[in-house]
């Protein structure tokens, strides 16, 4: 398939979701045939440096490993000419990699848990949970709802063959256990091969049937569980999706998330929304494909935010989760 095939497709709106190689294959055959421009392009789009924003130092120092160590071992001089090692540096809350996320096709934060960790099928502790997929397959992470992980083994599925991932809070009906670490948790995923599995928000022993209507009949791009409405008649999940078609579809989201996108929907052109995150006491991010953005961040990121942008850099994602104010940064 030629670029202009690919630019051409639209789903293929979405560059961020273009498979690329990893570091370890430019010197081989590639069966894409994409040529180096579309492949910078796609890169850029998405950002290739990252700014780890976590308290959690066990979170900070696997991500580290993973996103500045890893990708590189054993790589020697067979790296692209024009792809230096990523460098790495402490200011203030912020830890930057520039490069980090060069060969990362995706990064979530996927909440906080208590016991259980993916990463080499070992326990820990818990903390942060994080979901990363690089460029060729490579796949961490730590902290899957108990939920996932179990039909992920029934059904004889491997993580890495998910290409996406995003979750929500504990479900109400199934409170953590501190003993068994089992933690059910309402997600959405696809796969590689484009195979979808869910698991919408309960709320008095009933699924969010609204939501699963919205899985079922749309071809979904980004998804985020907020903070929900869990108590009285008005009991609600809160969430927002966005279809591979620009679509939007949304519930309870944050005053300021809804403004700005009624206030778009009345104008007679607007971009589509391509990147979405929520996260606690009403912090959101949502980034359009004009490269404008729109957030409500915790004081210590919207300053690390504000600090990037005032140094010419772009953001191109921010990944929060509703369960804790430790959150990813993506830039340009």
């Amino acid at each position: 398939m030629s670029n202009e095939d690919l630019m051409s497709i639209p789903s293929m709106l979405w560059i961020e979701d273009v498979p690329l190689e990893s570091p370890s294959l430019p010197h081989q055959r590639n069966p894409r045939q994409m040529d180096a421009n579309f492949k910078k392009l796609a890169r850029e789009h998405r950002g290739t440096g990252l700014v780890l924003l976590t308290a959690d130092t066990e979170c900070r120092n696997a991500l580290i490993e993973h996103c500045y160590y890893a990708p590189y071992k054993g790589e020697g001089d067979n790296l692209g000419v024009s792809m230096g090692k990523p460098t790495l540096r402490v200011d203030g809350v912020a830890t930057m990699i520039h490069g980090g996320a060069e060969y990362l096709r995706f990064c979530g934060i996927i909440g906080e848990t208590t016991s259980s960790n993916y990463d080499d099928h070992k326990q820990s502790k818990g903390g942060t949970s994080y979901f990363l997929k690089f460029d060729g397959g490579k796949t961490y992470g730590h902290g899957l709802p108990s939920n996932l992980m179990k039909r992920l083994s029934r059904e004889m599925k491997e993580l890495k063959s998910i290409q996406y991932l995003s979750t929500g809070s504990l479900l109400h009906d199934s409170p953590p256990s501190q003993s068994d670490g089992e933690e059910e948790r309402c997600y959405y995923l696809e796969f590689d091969g484009g195979e979808c599995w869910w698991h919408v928000p309960i709320f008095q022993g009933e699924p969010d049937h609204d939501l699963e209507r919205i899985f079922s009949e749309v071809d979904i791009h980004r998804v985020a569980f907020g903070s929900s409405i869990s108590e009285g008649i008005g009991a609600s999940a809160s969430w927002i999706v966005i279809g591979k078609d620009g679509s939007v579809f949304y519930r309870n989201i944050p005053q300021g998330l809804h403004d700005t996108l009624n206030a778009r929907d009345m104008e007679e052109t607007h971009a589509a929304p391509c990147e979405v995150s929520l996260g606690v006491s009403g912090s959101y991010f949502m980034r359009f494909l004009d490269g404008s953005v729109d957030y409500n961040l915790p004081k210590f990121a919207a300053d690390v935010f504000e600090k990037l942008e005032s140094q010419g850099l772009l953001i191109r994602n921010v990944s929060l989760h509703v369960d804790t104010v430790d959150c990813l940064m993506r830039f340009q």
